[in-house]
């Protein structure tokens, strides 16, 4: 049996983003902006534990932080009026 800490063993890119609850275009956009490093091993993208580290040190410094900026809220058509104002004139 090896001698490897399970902490040590890369882990599949698409299990990483099941367990984050990110869509598959949240971990290609993490990968594209350098956010996140992967290793394709054998045609399937890993995540190793130093580049792991390395994301959650990132993200705990707050490096990804925005600000939140609320959606403008629109008006349903039911509420525009101005179609009214316009056919009485």
């Amino acid at each position: 049996m090896l001698n490897v800490e399970i902490a040590e063993i890369p882990i599949a890119l698409e299990l990483f983003t099941r367990q984050m609850g990110w869509s598959d275009t949240t971990a290609w956009r993490y990968r594209r902006d350098e956010k996140l490093k992967t290793t394709n091993i054998a045609g399937r993208l890993y995540i190793m534990p130093k580049d792991l580290r390395e994301f959650n040190r990132r993200a705990e410094s707050g490096e990804f932080a925005k600000t939140h900026v609320a959606p403008k809220k629109r008006k349903l058509a039911s509420e525009d009026t101005s179609f009214v104002n316009e056919a009485l004139n």
